[in-house]
């Protein structure tokens, strides 16, 4: 059982963190930081042809990437749900922060996704297909965590 304590110990500490970096980066990284580069380039003309065209293209967002958000609402519950398995006392505080981590993901999805990008067409099922499978696993972990306790 010891065993198993430090290995839950190491899987919350790389989870509580790491969870929330990438969230936290992204907007900083994907959303500020092109728009800062456009607009300092722009006003400080380092464009040597600038017209309207060159200048809306430079202060243009970024596309809705469903395919990364979906990734990262996927491997943090499988992270997370893997501490069912082992016999911890971390369990509740995994289970408290998976919860906080879903309502920051979630604000800060809704705010990316209405506020800072532009529309995506995604003409295919094949994504939400491949999403539907992979909650499989998520779900497939709990009852598979339930029959390793049950029995």
């Amino acid at each position: 059982i010891d065993w198993e304590r430090r290995v839950s110990q190491e899987i919350f500490s790389m989870f509580f963190p790491g969870s929330f970096v990438g969230c936290l980066l992204w907007p900083l990284q994907g959303f500020l930081w092109p728009f800062l580069e456009g607009f300092l380039h722009l006003r400080f003309k380092q464009v040597n042809n600038l017209n309207a065209r060159i200048a809306e293209r430079r202060l243009e967002a970024l596309p809705v990437g469903l395919a990364w958000d979906y990734q990262g609402s996927l491997t943090c519950p499988v992270l997370g749900f893997l501490l069912l398995f082992p016999a911890s006392s971390m369990v509740q505080d995994m289970l408290l922060c998976l919860a906080g981590w879903s309502a920051f993901f979630y604000c800060l999805q809704h705010f990316n996704h209405l506020r800072m990008a532009k529309i995506a067409y995604c003409t295919s099922n094949r994504l939400d297909t491949a999403v539907l499978c992979s909650w499989g696993v998520v779900l497939g972990e709990i009852a598979a965590a339930a029959a390793y306790w049950g029995f």
